[in-house]
């Protein structure tokens, strides 16, 4: 979809389109406001950081968790990832963690058996994916209309009045 620049307000971009719409033809504009997505993919990106930087705490948390099986560790990580749809992997890994059945610290001996645990290893990064559907949203609007000779500026026009 190519949105034109409006010639009376350089601020808007557009794109219109004619539908039926209960059987009424309609004329649709989708407006862009420079303004607005700016102002918003700056809040974006704030939200990003805070974000990013809660999640790294609470995946550090996770990283030093013990699991009893893989499958605990990997599920663990599927419900962690799930609660941020804006971070995704940079790399995950399983590891072996062999630890002492008593619980005591210190060296093992040579014939005591130790438990095995599993551990999530890992990084995380922005989900660039994630990040680009919400720009794409940002600073659009639609204005409907039953007068199909209007235009896109009379419309927009006819809203700033009324706001």
């Amino acid at each position: 979809m190519k949105l034109q620049t409006l010639k009376s307000d350089e601020r808007y971009s557009f794109y219109q389109t004619f539908v039926e719409y209960g059987g009424v033809k309609q004329k649709w504009v989708l407006l862009l406001s420079h303004q607005i997505k700016e102002k918003k993919e700056k809040t974006l990106r704030t939200k990003l950081e805070k974000e990013v930087e809660k999640a790294d705490n609470v995946f550090k948390k996770l990283n030093g968790e013990d699991f009893f099986c893989e499958n605990d560790a990997l599920k663990a990580a599927e419900e962690w990832i799930a609660d941020f749809p804006s971070i995704v992997f940079e790399k995950v890994d399983l590891k072996a963690i062999k630890k002492r059945e008593s619980g005591k610290r210190g060296r093992p001996s040579k014939d005591e058996k130790l438990k095995t645990y599993y551990g999530i290893d890992g990084s995380i990064k922005v989900n660039a994916a994630f990040v680009l559907k919400e720009m794409e949203k940002m600073g659009l609007f639609i204005l409907a209309s039953n007068d199909i000779s209007l235009s896109p500026e009379d419309m927009l026009k006819f809203l700033l009045k009324i706001c």
